[in-house]
């Protein structure tokens, strides 16, 4: 009964969490990469003929698959948002309460990521949402049961042995970011600790199997006919900067972007203040419990077990891996590509709050926090069933029923928002600045041998609309989206 009622309240703040992430992303021309899930499914549900241009990392499992099962089984978009947030908060929650065996430091530890990412949704709740590569620490677990098994190699049975590298094989495979911000940090984080303690460094056969298969399973993924998959050359662009000596420039631009954006944070400054004073403490406390490890005796009680260790280490690696990347190529790009900063202090918190059980101070603290982000949530009263159309975007759809118009081209962040609030009445040819197809999560053929009847000129150079095409019949404005309407129709050529 205690797992159930700690997981509805998991399902009441994620509830809230997913509304407050899609009524800050769900406007036109705002974030139409939180739609890549949504198009993907509507076009299998649809039986659209597919030819889909895919991120670097497709996030088939289990970011896609459970979208698709909760879409098909609810018939709703927006349910289907719900329903993988839920569920992937829950197996997150399972994932701490596996590794650690305590329920309620398991459900602080969610609880508090859950809580805090609300009051960040354009920054920080889209962890819980398909494809931004929240789903990669569900693997956690499996560090905890590599390191028991040199210790006790019957610890996990075959059975489970077998399901939990599938699960590695296949999370591994689908997102390309699980390889810096997990299975590297992880290698790394088992190597210092080995150097550590002194003793063996040991890696399973299997895994090393599973990790290659992993490899092949990606590179087979790209000749699949109905997908094209982007390279990311991380190693040709960092031997680039080396070569060109860009390297200094590089770290001081991006340490400078990383400043500016107050760690990713921006202009939240109080909720900034609030996990850096909340890590800065974990880290003070993880120097107090190193220190005294080394002490008296009776102060070894607060030494970490090697397995607690594994994860602080991976949590820094993991850390400073994903952000020397950014820093190396002179960008930093938001908080999706170093979860593992964030959630630091939230999941670490507790692990120490469990050293000093006898000392309550830190219990009401954590706790207090936990209380103090509860109330000031925003306590929706109702969930999305369907696309929030303002009066702009219904203005377009209604134009374009009175004109017949069943195929246009926009921008990027225009084509997918429309594309669904029309229910694919409506279908957005996505192009670039330049007037060329935007490869970039979308299905092309749908779009072949069609006569386009609207453009949506919003970001895109009208002169060279028509001077690539002609002028347009009609000019008309839905409040700030501009439409030219041509009767005859135009065609598009990539």
């Amino acid at each position: 009964m205690v797992k159930i009622f700690l997981g509805i309240c998991i399902g009441f703040f994620s509830l809230n969490l997913t509304t407050s992430v899609l009524k800050s992303h769900l406007e036109i021309g705002t974030d139409s990469d939180l739609l890549y899930p949504a198009s993907l499914i509507e076009d299998v549900v649809q039986n659209q003929p597919i030819l889909w241009n895919l991120p670097p990392s497709p996030n088939f499992f289990p970011d896609i698959f459970l979208f698709g099962i909760f879409r098909i089984l609810t018939g709703n978009t927006f349910y289907a948002y719900y329903f993988h947030s839920f569920i992937f908060a829950l197996l997150l929650w399972y994932s701490f309460y596996i590794m650690f065996g305590n329920l309620f430091f398991s459900f602080l530890m969610i609880t508090g990521i859950l809580l805090f990412f609300t009051f960040l949704p354009d920054k920080f709740g889209i962890f819980f949402f398909p494809g931004y590569h929240g789903t990669i620490f569900i693997l956690l677990p499996i560090l905890y049961f590599f390191l028991f098994e040199k210790a006790n190699p019957n610890f996990i049975s075959p059975r489970t042995k077998i399901y939990l590298y599938t699960l590695f094989c296949l999370v591994l495979s689908s997102d390309s970011h699980s390889f810096s911000q997990f299975l590297i940090p992880a290698f790394f984080s088992y190597l210092t600790l080995c150097l550590f303690r002194k003793s063996r460094f040991y890696i399973p056969l299997y895994l090393i199997l599973f990790t290659c298969l992993s490899f092949l399973v990606v590179h087979a993924i790209k000749y699949i006919k109905i997908f094209r998959i982007p390279d990311v050359p991380i190693v040709s662009a960092t031997k680039a900067v080396i070569q060109n000596k860009l390297l200094l420039t590089n770290l001081q631009k991006g340490l400078n972007l990383f400043w500016n954006d107050r760690f990713g944070f921006g202009e939240n400054a109080i909720y900034f203040y609030l996990w850096l004073f909340l890590g800065l403490l974990t880290l003070g406390l993880l120097l107090v419990i190193f220190i005294k490890s080394k002490g008296k005796k009776e102060d070894r009680k607060l030494l970490f077990t090697n397995q607690e260790w594994l994860l602080v280490l991976f949590f820094l690696y993991s850390t400073l891996i994903s952000l020397g990347i950014q820093f190396i190529l002179g960008v930093w790009m938001g908080s999706r590509y170093v979860w593992a900063m964030y959630l630091f202090p939230f999941i670490i918190f507790p692990l120490l709050l469990n050293k000093w059980k006898e000392n309550d101070l830190l219990l009401y603290v954590h706790c207090g926090f936990l209380v103090l982000l509860y109330f000031m949530l925003p306590a929706y009263q109702s969930i999305y069933k369907q696309f929030p159309i303002n009066k702009d975007v219904r203005c377009v759809l209604e134009y374009a029923i009175q004109k017949k118009a069943v195929f246009g081209i926009s921008n990027y962040w225009y084509a997918k928002y429309l594309t669904l609030a029309s229910a694919n009445q409506l279908k957005m040819y996505q192009i670039t600045e330049n007037l060329e197809t935007y490869h970039w999560i979308n299905n092309t053929i749908p779009f072949r041998n069609v006569v386009y009847n609207l453009v949506i000129s919003n970001d895109l150079p009208e002169d060279a609309i028509f001077k690539k095409w002609k002028i347009p019949d009609e000019k008309f404005h839905c409040g700030k989206i501009r439409l030219l309407y041509y009767q005859n129709g135009i065609q598009y050529f990539d």
